[in-house]
């Protein structure tokens, strides 16, 4: 089965990976047949010479394969030309989802091949008024209750980024109402918490609000784009927004790959904050010294 996913939005293509593969790990738990070939990722295995033959593989470890392919687009000629052959002849145990944040040329045989998707998912950025619907409805599942100022606030702050406006909403229902509570919750006195250490160059507070999503559960991937978003808005020194992106990149590059867990990504990022380092980190070197 092939998923087209299609449009430049990164959040709205992340949610889609996500959910799918949620999807897939309530029948395969351990995850052992997923893989994710990135034509982003420098340390992935499409840039080392993937063989595009394995979409082909029958799955050893689990019901079905899961194989998540980004940014395509980005591989030359001979690749895409390849996998375009392979994605027609996708057989029943194995699930492709392909998502590229730029348009496939119509002209080649990848775009060919992707026309016969079995469904096709958009990730094309929603209009103000869609965006105001989800965030509502975003809050509503969160259990928050969101008066009209506050959504016009979050809407002023975050603009269409949906990183931020998702970051905000879980910190905002994370953030108040006691222990064990069953209500629905009321907005935090102090809205884009995240926005406003990080204008302010409070690192202390941002990293405690770092441990504060971690302990709560939140999902990694969305820490890291939250600050992504808040260090992209608000920032305004050139080489500190340079070295926050690497930082992140990086630690987003170790998530992918399998070098670092959760809870070593979340300890790297709270221990290089606010002074991150210029080059790699080396993960094996520092992460087990690092405790919550």
């Amino acid at each position: 089965m092939l998923v087209y996913i299609s449009g430049p939005d990164n959040f709205l293509a992340t949610k889609a990976i996500n959910q799918i593969k949620a999807k897939y790990l309530e029948k395969n738990p351990t995850g052992a047949e997923i893989t994710l070939i990135d034509g982003n990722d420098p340390t992935s295995a499409s840039l080392r010479g993937v063989n595009w033959a394995d979409l082909q593989a029958v799955p050893l470890f689990a019901t079905s394969r899961l194989v998540i392919i980004k940014s395509a687009g980005k591989f030359d000629k001979d690749k895409q030309e390849n996998l375009a052959h392979f994605l027609r002849n996708i057989p029943d145990t194995t699930v492709v989802v392909l998502w590229d944040e730029k348009k496939i040329d119509p002209k080649t045989a990848l775009f060919t091949s992707l026309q016969g998707a079995k469904k096709a998912i958009s990730a094309t950025p929603l209009s103000y008024t869609a965006i105001r619907q989800n965030t509502l409805k975003r809050a509503k599942e969160l259990s928050l209750d969101l008066s009209t100022s506050h959504l016009e606030q979050i809407l002023d702050s975050c603009g269409t980024d949906l990183w931020a406006i998702e970051n905000e909403l879980i910190y905002r229902s994370n953030s108040v109402g006691g222990e064990g509570e069953k209500t629905k919750k009321t907005i935090l006195d102090e809205p884009f918490a995240v926005f406003n250490y990080i204008r302010q160059n409070r690192w202390d507070k941002v990293k405690n609000v770092i441990k504060t999503e971690l302990e709560a559960g939140f999902a990694i991937e969305m820490i890291l784009g939250g600050v992504a978003a808040a260090a992209r808005k608000e920032l305004r020194d050139a080489t500190t927004k340079r070295a926050v992106t690497d930082l992140l990149m990086d630690i987003d590059v170790g998530l992918k790959t399998g070098i670092l867990d959760d809870q070593a990504a979340g300890a790297l990022l709270i221990a290089h904050l606010p002074k991150p380092i210029h080059s790699r980190v080396q993960w094996e070197d520092t992460w087990g010294e690092i405790t919550f």
